[in-house]
């Protein structure tokens, strides 16, 4: 008879699994024959809580690790207080905050706009914003950055400073050349004249007026530019500007030799000079000439009143 495979598979796998187990049932496979071993740990200074120090090396090599770096401190910023924000509830001149800006550093008016912001008094805001730009001293490119963007974003929300049309200030823009004077530059001129009527707060208006001086013998004569007063019998101008016409960009050169002139003229009266300013045209001659910077730059154009002589005491 023929004996089925499964049942001669699991005999031969149940015969070999007792012997192997009677063979091995008393045999120690874990403890090693012949090695003493450590008394066995079982936890007792985990269940005590005591720690278990690690053995001083007495003479082990000495590693000098680095200080680990101090953070450094944070600058103490003072508040602004309220006797900084001035009378609120009086109407503020051009010149407020004078005096504060004199004694802070440019970063402290941005402190303070923010604050009169926060308030609501955004005239007062602005006009902390436009004492970085015609008072503070060291002022930096950033700081200069966040006046120029506060006041663009202000001005269009505020009504006009001047409202009364009787108080303009008609200044003439001077516009001279032997060559002519072309479309470029005469739009140029308008502009100008609209940016500084809107961005003085309507304190001044200016009339642009072209000449034609005598021609020379040099074709690329060059362009001449200057602001004056008509308004008196003997009127009285800023320095010319000479600039060169015919450039790529014809119309920002215009604006910019415009900020030049009013920019230096000002220097005169105190004003700082600004150098190496890198800003479109437009953003210079309305965001960093400020509404009391156009007041005192018409006023300067005034004719001075002779002063009287003494009477010599000699005299009889």
């Amino acid at each position: 008879m023929r004996i089925p495979w499964s049942i001669t598979f699991f005999s031969i796998l149940l015969t070999t699994t007792v012997i192997w187990h009677l063979r091995t049932k008393d045999m120690d496979f874990m403890t090693p024959e012949n090695t003493p071993l450590p008394p066995e740990d079982h936890g007792d200074d985990l269940a005590t809580g005591a720690p278990v120090m690690q053995p001083k090396i007495a003479d082990g090599p000495k590693i000098d690790l680095p200080m680990p770096p101090k953070k450094p401190e944070e600058p103490v910023i003072a508040e602004i207080l309220d006797e900084d924000l001035g009378d609120l509830k009086s109407s503020p001149g051009l010149g407020e905050y004078r005096s504060f800006a004199r004694e802070h550093e440019a970063v402290r008016l941005l402190e303070l706009s923010s604050t009169l912001q926060a308030r609501g008094d955004f005239q007062r805001a602005l006009i902390a914003l436009e004492r970085v730009i015609d008072t503070s001293q060291n002022v930096t490119p950033e700081d200069l950055e966040q006046a120029t963007a506060g006041i663009s974003s202000l001005v269009p929300t505020l009504p006009r400073w001047s409202v009364d049309p009787e108080t303009e200030i008609e200044l003439t823009l001077l516009i001279s050349s032997s060559a002519g004077v072309n479309d470029t530059i005469k739009n140029a001129s308008l502009e100008v004249a609209t940016i500084i009527r809107k961005f003085s707060g309507d304190q001044l208006l200016i009339t642009p007026k072209i000449r034609r001086t005598p021609s020379s013998s040099n074709e690329t004569s060059p362009l001449t530019i200057a602001f004056a007063r008509d308004d008196f019998d003997d009127p009285i101008s800023t320095a010319v500007f000479t600039l060169r016409t015919g450039g790529e960009n014809e119309e920002d050169d215009f604006i910019k030799a415009v900020f030049r002139l009013v920019r230096g003229h000002l220097a005169g009266s105190g004003y700082p000079f600004p150098e190496n300013v890198e800003a479109p045209a437009v953003e210079l001659l309305s965001l960093q000439i400020t509404r009391l910077m156009w007041r005192d730059f018409a006023s300067s154009l005034v004719p001075q009143p002779a002063e009287e002589e003494s009477p010599d005491p000699n005299e009889f």
